[in-house]
């Protein structure tokens, strides 16, 4: 008995050791790591395989295995079609401690990152295998706030010139597994994902139907070989009420992105704006309001050629 404490003795006190001198060597590792040699390769990385570029105003290690920029200016970011420049508040890259057991031997590791924009934050994984350029990357936002102006024209031509104001905070799932580099040029003909978004209070600006005050959104989306499936969408108001579901087949070119959903929806016919562009949209698209004031269609047809975007009821 005596012997086994003796050596127990002898374990605690070489872990202790251990424990010291991994503190000393992350230590010495932060003061002494050539981090903007880092940053660099890792930038560089990132715009060959995503054609991305990264430019961060500050960059600082961070613990255990990784790294801080501060003031991120992202440029070529595609959204809805055309690319965008993005500032970054704060973007924090760690790679797994166990990547440095499963590196070496297999060449696959795995890395989290967390970013945060206009005081939101997300976090998110990435897998990682070296040779290989495909994308794996799980993305999570609680409380994610957007105050943005979107432009329409990128959706449907007729709708250049036109904005969509949003304000609101979302919660927000996706995952998103493919050709890194297809992916970073829109091309999500190989790409599988899902998509899970939420909202308690959205306030909306849109053309033709004015300012709106949403209680509730939520979407639940699949994607597959680059058939989005939009299994529900859904959102609810004092002044309106809708609901969709159905598939975009989404093209390199989002513009190109061909549709067919089915779509209900329900306003306040006492709305001055609302209360005249539902019987607008009935009358131009020969539909009816039913008996509960819900218009019921079915839309088929390409984004970017709205003279064959197909409206019929049901």
């Amino acid at each position: 008995m005596k012997d086994w404490l003796k050596k127990l003795s002898v374990i605690k006190k070489a872990s202790s050791y251990v424990f010291i001198g991994l503190v000393v060597f992350l230590i010495g590792l932060v003061f002494h790591f050539p981090i903007e040699k880092l940053s660099t390769l890792a930038t560089n990385q990132i715009q060959k395989q995503t054609g991305l570029s990264i430019e961060p105003e500050e960059v600082s290690f961070s613990l255990p295995l990784g790294i801080k920029a501060e003031k991120v200016l992202i440029r070529g970011l595609l959204i809805m079609g055309e690319k965008k420049n993005i500032f970054v508040d704060e973007l924090t890259l760690n790679v797994s401690p166990l990547s440095i057991v499963t590196y070496p031997m297999k060449k696959t590791g795995s890395a989290s990152f967390s970013a945060t924009y206009k005081k939101s934050n997300i976090e998110g994984s990435v897998p990682a295998k070296l040779g290989t350029k495909t994308l794996s990357l799980a993305l999570q936002a609680e409380k994610f706030r957007i105050n943005e102006v979107f432009p329409l024209g990128g959706i449907d031509p007729m709708l250049t010139g036109s904005e969509i104001a949003i304000k609101s905070t979302f919660d927000i799932s996706v995952t998103l597994e493919g050709d890194m580099t297809s992916i970073s040029q829109g091309n999500f003909s190989q790409a599988d994902g899902t998509a899970q978004i939420t909202s308690t209070k959205m306030d909306v600006n849109a053309p033709f139907a004015g300012q709106l005050d949403l209680d509730q959104l939520k979407i639940d989306a699949s994607l597959e070989k680059g058939k989005l499936d939009l299994k529900s969408a859904s959102l609810f108001g004092p002044k309106i009420e809708a609901k969709a579901n159905g598939e975009v087949r989404i093209a390199p070119y989002f513009q190109g992105s061909r549709m067919k959903l089915e779509l209900r929806i329900k306003a306040d016919p006492n709305d001055p704006q609302l209360g005249s562009l539902m019987p607008m949209i009935a009358s131009m698209n020969g539909l009816r309001i039913d008996s509960t004031g819900s218009l019921n269609m079915t839309i088929t047809g390409a984004f970017n050629d709205p003279t064959r975007i197909s409206v019929k009821g049901f």
